[in-house]
């Protein structure tokens, strides 16, 4: 189901005193951090956040917060240009037609183009595989749609497949308008005026339809401010999730047989999770900290000179030195008797 009824949903809650129209979402946007407003940006574009958006995302906010990252992607604020333009004052466009298209699906690039009825209904029909939803997905990426598709190529082509590319007509400001056609390749943005289509499917019905089945339109600018919402909550469970790793890898117990009153001693009580940044020890700090300079080692010299000087070891030195010589004496004694006078005489006269 093909849309352009963008205008008159505006006019509509124009008159109720509701103003949920695009330049709000700018103007509230304002006030967002850098990160928050290219994500907008990303989905107003998109319609989704891939893992390569949410990745790019996470290291603006860790830069932010001011952490050493490298390569980090600049934050590009949402505009006027990246939102849809189906607002109240805008022309209405109207899709006339869709191919010949090349590189989508196995959809065949001489199959005449399918064309829409300018006033009314087109019906669109055929057998299975025969490439209708390959044709709902071009309009998905070049038209506007709360679940946008992703295009690809021939699965079965053994080549690298090439960009998909859809031509494409289509006339802007009501009946009698010429027509304009456009070659549109996928690395490129669609026609802006295309914004101003919006584009229906089952995938599509599970964000109108709520828990009773009733329909509930959900304005695009809504949207991508709950699509926010989730990417906000996607990623703080992703820090949440890395802070536990990092809490679980510091938990060890740091060394407290340091003297009370030292630097090595205060830089060792701090560094708890309690403590707030601003209060930890700067790296600089701690490598100062495990410096070994020649006036320590000096000092260190000086206590070891003071503790070979303990009285108690000296007591025990002189102890050992005291019991060695007695021993010396007791054998010298024995030697001596062995070697008196009285000892030779006797063994003289046993000659």
């Amino acid at each position: 189901m093909i849309s352009s009824e963008g205008p008159k949903i505006h006019e509509r809650m124009s008159e109720n005193g509701i103003r949920i129209v695009y330049d709000e979402l700018l103007n509230w946007a304002d006030g967002l951090s850098p990160w928050q407003r290219d994500a907008l940006r990303r989905l107003s574009i998109n319609g989704e956040l891939t893992a390569d958006d949410l990745s790019s995302l996470r290291l603006q906010i860790e830069y932010a917060v001011g952490l050493s990252t490298e390569n980090v992607p600049e934050s590009v604020p949402l505009t006027a240009e990246h939102l849809s333009h189906a607002f109240i004052n805008a022309p209405k466009t109207v899709l006339v037609s869709l191919g010949p298209v090349r590189h989508v699906d196995r959809l065949s690039s001489d199959q005449p183009p399918l064309r829409f009825a300018v006033n009314g209904v087109t019906l669109v029909y055929g057998p299975n595989a025969s490439g209708k939803s390959g044709y709902c997905r071009i309009t998905k990426r070049l038209c506007r749609s709360v679940s946008p598709a992703e295009l690809r190529g021939n699965v079965y082509d053994v080549d690298a497949p090439d960009q998909p590319e859809v031509h494409v007509a289509f006339s802007v400001g009501g009946d009698g308008q010429s027509k304009e056609n456009r070659l549109w390749s996928y690395n490129d943005e669609p026609p802006i005026e295309l914004s101003r289509i919006s584009v229906f499917d089952a995938a599509a019905a599970r964000i109108y339809v709520d828990k009773q089945r009733r329909i509930a339109f959900l304005p695009y600018e809504l949207d991508i401010m709950n699509k926010l919402g989730h990417a906000c909550q996607e990623l703080g469970n992703g820090f949440i999730e890395r802070l536990r790793a990092i809490d679980a890898a510091v938990s060890a117990t740091l060394p407290d047989r340091y003297h009370e009153g030292t630097a090595v001693q205060a830089a060792f009580a701090s560094l708890i999770p309690s403590t707030v940044l601003s209060k930890l020890p700067s790296e600089q700090q701690l490598r100062e900290l495990g410096t070994w300079t020649t006036e320590m080692q000096e000092e260190l010299v000086a206590i070891e000179e003071q503790l070979n000087q303990d009285p108690k070891k000296m007591i025990s030195l002189r102890a050992q030195a005291k019991r060695a010589l007695e021993i010396t004496k007791e054998e010298i004694s024995k030697i001596t008797n062995t070697l008196s006078e009285t000892t030779i005489a006797g063994i003289r006269r046993s000659q």
